[in-house]
């Protein structure tokens, strides 16, 4: 993807938030919240940690959703067999010390591993052996993850607010 539609693309996540947030917070009570979604393992840690990072630099009132897991992947057509190693404890700690630091009483974040329902509604699909991890499919599941919720801003771990 050339540099200037990634630029672009990250432009328009940070509009959508800063409209999101001014609209919210126009609103007031509880739909003054911001609910984010994110999806990673930890080969893209230190990216998701800058987004989150990032987020929290200039957003309040954020339920943060962050969908990782470990798990192999069912052998590719020339034998070889990707593994992918979801968030490790400590760097689960790490980015809830992020959200507290930033926002202790109103922000929060949820790890969820969403691996059972990949597999059934997912695994085996037209995308599965592209260049893109499962990861990247995750969020196509968030409607059937966080059902309670209305709205949802997904950042790939690439984007810096």
């Amino acid at each position: 993807m050339p540099l200037y539609i990634a630029i672009l693309v990250n432009l328009i996540c940070v509009i959508i938030v800063i409209c999101y947030k001014k609209t919210s917070a126009q609103e007031g009570g509880e739909d003054n919240m911001i609910n984010v979604l994110v999806s990673g393992d930890m080969s893209v840690y230190l990216g998701m940690e800058v987004t989150i990072y990032s987020l929290m630099k200039y957003n309040r009132n954020v339920n943060l959703y962050v969908l990782t897991s470990s798990f192999e992947q069912i052998p590719y057509p020339d034998g070889t067999i990707r593994c992918y190693e979801g968030l490790e404890e400590d760097a689960k700690k790490k980015i809830t010390n992020i959200i507290k630091y930033f926002d202790p009483y109103n922000s929060s974040v949820t790890f969820i591993d969403p691996i059972e329902l990949y597999r059934t509604h997912l695994e085996g699909g037209a995308n599965e052996f592209s260049c893109f991890t499962p990861f990247a499919a995750f969020r196509l599941l968030a409607d059937l993850i966080l059902t309670d919720l209305d709205d949802v801003l997904y950042l790939d771990c690439d984007t810096v607010i």
